[in-house]
């Protein structure tokens, strides 16, 4: 069915509400959120009421997408893995006057027996920094979205197959992360990062949100490491030249990782 719209380039409500439906009962037996945007595609192609809807460029790509999905996309897996928790607290900082805004990021690992094991924290390199502030006077939307992506990758492995419980103490980054979509451009991309990562560990994800005062990472994210390595905390590098990928920058060699 989805080849046949491709092919034709077009599509009806009822066909976008028929394959919107079958889609969402494909996506009980797959991993991932990856598709959540695509099929939200097929909605707003569904509620349009039209008889006949040529397709936009972006729309035939979301097509696209759920048709390599269909044909791709890995099943759930059941593993002894799916009864441990990790917990996982991240912090972004945005402070400084107007025209000398630094950003700051920090992650907090804590293990299924409720041991703090790892973290990271450093400021934002001024590249990565410039290119947020280009998008917003106050990126802290942004920054807030930014460590969980770094949180991924620096962790996966310990956290693959397992249950996550995301604690961030900013709603609207919480949302996008629930919802697997960014308001923005920059946090559109992270995302679409972080949903990928998601699917390819089969994590499985719950957000939550913390109190900035009970925030774990807010101490790292403001370059503040005492607390944690008293508590036996291993430091871990931030790999930077990733996320300026991720966003588009080609970082200079400098900014390739903070400890």
């Amino acid at each position: 069915m989805l080849q046949d719209i491709l092919k034709e380039k077009c599509v009806t409500a009822k066909q976008a509400e028929s394959m919107r439906g079958r889609l969402h009962w494909f996506e009980s037996f797959a991993f991932g959120r990856v598709a959540n945007s695509a099929v939200k595609v097929l909605g707003d192609l569904a509620l349009s009421g039209r008889r006949k809807i040529d397709l936009s460029d972006s729309q035939m790509t979301s097509l696209r997408f759920l048709c390599e999905r269909v044909l791709t996309a890995p099943p759930l897996s059941i593993t002894p893995s799916c009864l441990l928790s990790w917990i996982v607290f991240t912090d972004g900082a945005c402070e400084g006057p107007e025209g000398q805004k630094e950003g700051g990021i920090g992650g907090v690992l804590i293990d299924p027996f409720g041991k703090v094991v790892s973290f990271f924290g450093g400021k934002v390199p001024d590249q990565i920094m410039d290119h947020l502030l280009t998008k917003s006077k106050n990126p802290i939307y942004e920054l807030e979205v930014l460590p969980v992506i770094i949180a991924i990758w620096m962790w996966g492995n310990r956290l693959t197959l397992a249950q996550v419980c995301w604690y961030l103490d900013i709603e609207a980054s919480r949302s996008a992360l629930i919802k697997g979509q960014g308001a923005t451009l920059v946090a559109g991309a992270m995302l679409e990062t972080f949903t990928g990562e998601e699917m390819r560990l089969q994590i499985k994800s719950w957000f939550a949100r913390v109190p900035s005062l009970s925030n774990l990472a807010d101490s790292p994210s403001r370059l503040e490491d005492k607390l944690l390595l008293d508590l036996g905390a291993v430091k871990g590098p931030i790999c930077w030249l990733a996320m300026g990928k991720v966003l588009g920058l080609d970082l200079e060699m400098g900014d390739r990782t903070a400890a």
